[in-house]
């Protein structure tokens, strides 16, 4: 008879439970206590739909239809990997620790406990004292000061766009001179003349790709010249046959010549890095101290703070950008401020305070010897509780990663697993609840301890113990 296949094909599928079924059974109704219902009802639609598609490409629809705790568990799992597309915590085991994928510097607990503090009302564009409109970022500013010798400050929300309105305010229809060395690209195709472009300044280009003198910059200089610029290539190195013009020079060319000079030194140092056995980095004091008009940094890479861009330097500088119209389109606001103030005065409490204060700093300073002792120990734990897992120690090397000291390794000890299906066991960490990023090499998963913070060595011992379960 006409239609008695199609009618077949249904009759069994008749048997799939009903959402409003599922979304009373577990885990199902404990996730809707915690996720908003229509993400819940969407999760569920979709496992219904997966089995219905399923069992009709079967040779007997219906004979392996899941009923209706299979699929409220196919639903949960369907939820949990759509909310992990959104922001959600990880635990590093990379080894990289500005890792730009993970958010890059980790917050201080300090940091942490003024964002909580400031997540309601807070005095943000007041004056407490004078119940009057207040500057945002003044406190802010008066912190970078002290720490810098600078005369003003002010931040914006990332060092591209402490760039862009620095040459916007400084050299806007003027020509901008940038040794051909300097014109950096970052992440995103994000590239220096571009940038230079859509600020309405000029690209003046000078020297050399290894090689650049004073004498390039004085020669390139005319009438139309707003600015000269040095740029730190803090995600490549030259190296061999080069030659540079150190700030203090490029300053003194300006001076002569009255031309404002601006210093991007991408990572924002605050400590010289050299005492703790690092190559040198550019600190925003140095520039200071040289002279520089203008000097603009990352807060969210060496500095260790939120991701913001600072602006530092002579008042009138500061205030010409604070004055430009795109100025407010690049402003932050109180989620950013209130971690920067807080990982600032870290830094004021010294060097020896920030270094145990700030993550990034804490995970820099880390011994081999005591990552070895950290790795030891919590090998020795995964091995006591999940017996079936080959586990080790290994020596691995971190980077600092976001670009900073690009041909620099810190020597580390991780956790090593070694299984043939290591990428599947990879996976298995991400998958659990936090994620647990490592690494893949050789055979082997490998948890660098160097980015794990404290107490979350307990989570990757739960973790592994959960693989052989």
């Amino acid at each position: 008879m006409p239609g008695t296949k199609s009618a077949a094909k249904r009759a069994p599928l008749a048997g799939l439970p009903s959402v409003d079924a599922i979304l009373h059974i577990p885990p199902i109704a404990g996730l809707l206590q915690e996720a908003p219902r229509l993400l819940v009802v969407d999760a569920v639609r979709a496992a219904i739909a997966r089995a219905r598609s399923a069992a009709l490409k079967e040779k007997r629809p219906g004979q392996s239809v899941p009923d209706a705790p299979m699929l409220a568990r196919e639903a949960a799992c369907l939820l949990a990997a759509q909310r992990r597309k959104g922001l959600v915590k990880v635990i590093n085991a990379t080894g990289v620790i500005l890792h730009t994928g993970l958010g890059r510097a980790p917050l201080s607990i300090r940091a942490r406990w003024t964002l909580e503090a400031l997540s309601g009302y807070g005095s943000l564009e007041l004056d407490i004292a004078t119940n009057e409109r207040g500057q945002r970022d003044a406190y802010v500013a008066r912190l970078l000061s002290r720490l810098t010798g600078a005369n003003d400050a002010c931040v914006v929300n990332n060092n591209a766009a402490a760039t862009l309105i620095a040459l916007s305010s400084l050299a806007a229809g003027k020509e901008v001179i940038v040794a051909r060395g300097q014109l950096v690209e970052i992440g995103g195709s994000f590239r220096l003349p571009d940038v230079m472009e859509k600020s309405g300044a000029r690209l003046r280009e000078v020297g050399t790709t290894n090689k650049v003198r004073l004498s390039d910059y004085a020669k390139a200089i005319t009438k139309s010249t707003g600015l000269l610029m040095r740029v730190h290539t803090s995600n490549y190195k030259i190296m061999g046959f080069t030659d540079d013009v150190p700030i203090e020079e490029l300053v003194k060319l300006g001076r002569r010549r009255k031309i404002p000079v601006m210093d991007d030194i991408g990572s924002g140092a605050l400590i010289d890095f050299t005492r703790w056995g690092l190559p040198e980095e550019p600190t925003a004091q140095r520039s200071v101290k040289a002279g520089a008009d203008l000097i603009c940094f990352s807060g969210d890479k060496l500095l260790g703070g939120p991701q913001a861009g600072i602006l530092i330097g002579r008042k009138a500088t500061i205030a010409a950008v604070r004055k430009n119209p795109f100025y407010r389109a690049v402003r932050v606001g109180k989620t950013t401020l209130a971690p920067l103030q807080a990982t600032l005065e870290s830094y004021l409490a010294g060097e020896e305070t920030a270094s145990l204060q700030i993550p990034t700093l804490w995970m820099i300073r880390q011994t081999e010897t005591d990552l070895r002792k950290r790795a030891e120990s919590l090998a020795g734990r995964i091995a006591e509780s999940a017996p079936s897992l080959t586990v080790s120690t290994e020596r691995v090397d971190s980077q600092l990663g976001s670009g900073s000291m690009p041909t620099h390794n810190l020597p580390s000890w991780g956790i090593a697993i070694t299984t043939p299906k290591a990428t599947d066991l990879a996976r298995r960490l991400r998958d659990n609840a936090p994620p647990i990023l490592a690494r893949v090499q050789k055979g082997k998963v490998l948890m660098d301890l160097r980015t794990v913070e404290p107490g979350e060595e307990a989570e990757i011992l739960k973790a592994c113990s959960a693989l052989t379960a």
